[in-house]
């Protein structure tokens, strides 16, 4: 689940039996989860509080969070305070990114480009996920109402719509189907 327009589809659906992942923000929502997932450490730091509310989600991100977009110091050296809250949360679960300098030796690499729904959607696809049902991850240059702005697009992206291109790279790769919870108008993934 992201932040995109279709991001409450996802309460209209029976979720039981489903791991439910959020990206970034999208942890805030008044969803079950299983699974908040963050490749910017500002982002962590925003969802600290609702993640400590929400001891039962297992965070994942990248070995080397980035920070401003790129990929930042490891795990073991940021700051104090992400380290005591990370330490404390006890539910961390962490990949490495294909060319980044400096993996962790014992992690997986999972590919990561433009958008943290792609680390998300090759992430679960490496798990052997064979179907992955998306929502809020749209496209377009939108979020859903509720979130805040800031960080829209302040990746230099003008839009959302290369990480569909890189679903159809992980889709042939993997063999996983990527559906959208959301009408074909939100979600142009193409075969």
């Amino acid at each position: 689940v992201g932040k995109g327009p279709t991001a409450d589809l996802v309460r209209r659906f029976d979720r039981s039996g489903w791991n439910v992942m959020s990206l970034n923000h999208a942890c805030t929502l008044p969803i079950p989860l299983t699974i908040a997932h963050f490749v910017d450490l500002s982002a962590l730091r925003d969802c600290q509080a609702t993640l400590t509310a929400r001891p039962d989600v297992t965070i994942v991100l990248p070995w080397r969070p980035h920070v401003h977009f790129k990929p930042g110091p490891t795990l073991c050296e940021q700051s104090d305070q992400v380290i005591a809250f990370l330490e404390r949360y006890d539910r961390v679960a962490a990949y490495n990114v294909p060319g980044v300098p400096r993996p962790h030796p014992d992690l997986p690499a999972v590919r990561l480009r433009k958008f943290s729904a792609v680390g998300a959607v090759a992430l679960l696809a490496a798990c052997d996920v064979k179907t992955v049902y998306t929502a809020g991850v749209d496209g377009g240059t939108e979020y859903a109402p509720g979130f805040d702005r800031k960080d829209l697009l302040a990746n230099g992206q003008p839009n959302f719509d290369g990480q569909f291109a890189e679903f159809r790279r992980i889709e042939k790769i993997y063999g996983v189907r990527i559906v959208p919870l959301a009408p074909d108008d939100h979600c142009p993934i193409e075969d």
